[in-house]
């Protein structure tokens, strides 16, 4: 007999006839009689010539070389009974699947990352492309078969961006074969991805900062920062201190000082990528902020007055740099004066005024000053003070008035200084009273403003205290301040004493004499015997009595007595005790009743 397959070679899946060729028409051949190791013998059948039969080879499923087929010697007989000859057919076989393993060159990807992947066949794919390659996570690119082993290829994984979890990688079973046409098995592999960027929120725990305030801030992160420094933050408006991570990891606090002298809108920002996740993603940043003020606001203090005398004031501005929050007059120190009337202006509220009274009797820089830190702004920021002066004088001068002599008689004056404790800017003579005399003769001294100098001439027939007078508020200082008077007084005595003179008697004869008083207005200081003239008799016995101003003498003589008119009118009697004309008359009536006397008895007698 022969065998002979149909087919050449077969592959999974395949079968092929085999034909039996008889010398003789078989009696009793079967199945049986067919060995196939490698695969199995189905459909044997008889064609219309006796000595040829047909069936049909299914190879054995994962069989790879040279598949036989052998009917043995003595398996079958012909008509005759005799024992036939056997025989062997072979084909070349390969039901064998080929198979993949997959491969990931990295075992996770961050964002960014990409993986090679290997893909190692059992045997050189025959059809294998990048499209058998399924990737839902991901993108499969640079599909390329290693140049020395056709069973390796490597590609490119590039995972998709925001995903977070295990990247598969699969090629589905029978989407390739090998050279034999068998179709391959698939495989599947998987990779940690995290390509989720984390993202991140900012925010202040207060609204709003003042000048010494402080915000806490919180950094909650989508997932746990891997390396999140104090550095990632700027703020370029303050200073981020104490940043630290909380319990839960995701969340981040630290404390925010504001700058000193910022207005405004202060932020903080973490910038995108500036940090990690811990699969190494970058971050998005974000930013937020907060209302900022830390300006200390500034004063300005002016006086409307450059100068101030005694009962005058002045308006004094204060104007803020901001409208303050708490400014009362007790913030304001005026040691030389008081402040009243402070009110904030109905249209600027940055401007205030008050006035300022200067104390009495300060004379130098009147200051009023607002301390640092003594009120605020409408943030809370304390306030930077300030100080103005007014130059102040509202010491009243003084004055005292020394006459240089201490008493005056008739005809006598005497000069009188006026020494001010400033210079008077205004005084006449005209500020002195004199009602017991006159002033004359005033003059400012050329070396002393201070000092001037007048003349005090008494009235005539004055007798007792003269006073000069500058009254209160007739002169004033340089800064206009009115002075306070002062008075002085002088003994002044410019009456003319008077004298009377009355004989005891009113006539004598020869060789009698008559006591004869003298009666003076005043006590004479130096009244001498030799003040009395008596042509016409002798004087004798001159005596003060027990009143100083009563004297008494003896006249003796036979003639007509008389006190020369000019011995009371000279300085032999001092101005005191000078007669007068009406002394002299009535002596001179006397006489002339003595001279009568005596004549009379003159004529009886011859």
């Amino acid at each position: 007999m022969a065998i002979a397959f149909t087919e050449s070679a077969l592959s999974d899946g395949e079968t092929s006839a085999v034909t039996f060729t008889f010398s003789e028409a078989p009696s009793d051949f079967v199945i049986g009689d067919i060995n196939s190791p490698n695969g199995t013998i189905t459909a044997l059948v008889a064609t219309a010539d006796p000595t040829v039969w047909t069936a049909t080879f299914t190879p054995n499923d994962n069989f790879d070389g040279s598949a036989t087929i052998t009917v043995d010697n003595d398996s079958y007989t012909d008509a005759a009974g005799n024992l036939g000859s056997g025989n062997t057919d072979a084909i070349t076989v390969d039901t064998v699947n080929p198979t993949l393993a997959i491969a990931f060159a990295e075992s996770a990807l961050s964002d960014g990352e990409t993986s090679d992947v290997t893909f190692t066949f059992s045997e050189v794919p025959s059809d294998f492309v990048i499209g058998d390659i399924n990737s839902p996570n991901g993108t499969m690119t640079n599909l390329v078969q290693d140049a020395t082993n056709g069973k390796i290829w490597t590609a490119t994984f590039t995972p998709n961006d925001n995903f977070d979890g295990s990247a598969t990688i699969t090629v589905d079973n029978d989407s390739y074969t090998d050279a034999a046409g068998n179709l391959g098995s698939g495989n599947t592999d998987a990779i940690i991805v995290d390509t989720v960027n984390p993202t991140l929120a900012i925010a202040f725990t207060e609204s709003a900062l003042s000048d010494g305030e402080t915000s806490g801030v919180t950094f909650t992160f989508s997932e746990a920062p891997s390396d999140f420094v104090i550095g990632d933050i700027n703020s370029p408006n303050g200073t981020i201190t104490a940043l630290v991570a909380t319990a839960d990891p995701t969340v981040w606090t630290a404390t925010y000082t504001p700058n000193d002298n910022f207005d405004g809108s202060a932020t903080i920002t973490v910038d995108n990528d500036s940090y990690t996740d811990a699969a190494g993603n970058l971050g998005s940043g974000n930013t937020d902020a907060i209302t900022v003020d830390t300006v200390n606001p500034t004063l300005a203090i002016a006086f409307a007055e450059s100068a101030l005398s005694d009962g005058e004031t002045s308006a004094v501005t204060f104007t803020f740099s901001e409208a303050p929050s708490d400014f009362v007059i007790g913030d304001i120190n005026s040691p030389n004066g008081t402040m009243t009337n402070l009110v904030q202006d109905a249209t600027n509220g940055k401007i205030w005024t008050a006035t300022f009274t200067p104390n009495d009797n300060f004379d130098g820089s009147a200051t009023i000053t607002v301390d640092n830190d003594s009120y605020t702004d409408a943030a809370g920021n304390l306030g930077s003070g300030n100080t103005d002066a007014i130059i102040v004088d509202t010491v009243n001068p003084t004055l005292a008035i020394a006459f240089t002599e201490s008493a005056l008689s008739d005809g006598e004056t005497s000069d009188v200084t006026f020494t001010f404790s400033e210079v008077p800017s205004d005084f006449v003579i005209g500020d002195i009273n004199s009602p017991n005399g006159t002033m004359t003769n005033l003059v400012q001294d050329a070396t002393n403003g201070k000092i001037w100098t007048a003349t005090f001439t008494p009235n005539d027939n004055f007798d007792g205290s003269a006073t000069i007078t500058v009254d209160n508020d007739s002169y004033t200082d340089a800064a206009g301040n009115l002075g306070s008077g002062n008075t002085d007084a002088i003994t002044v005595d410019t009456v003319n004493p008077t004298l009377a003179i009355a004989f005891t008697e009113s006539a004598l004869s020869d060789g009698e004499t008559s006591g004869v008083t003298f009666t003076f207005s005043e006590a004479p200081s130096d009244f001498v015997i030799g003040d009395i003239n008596s042509p016409n008799g002798t004087i004798t016995a001159l005596v003060a009595t027990a009143d100083p101003t009563v004297w008494t003498a003896t006249f003796t003589r036979m003639i007509t007595l008389m006190v020369a008119r000019q011995s009371l009118s000279t300085t032999t009697v001092t101005p005191m005790l000078r007669a007068t004309w009406a002394a002299a008359i009535l002596m001179r009536s006397q006489l002339i009743r003595l001279i009568q006397h005596w004549l009379s008895r003159l004529l009886k007698a011859h």
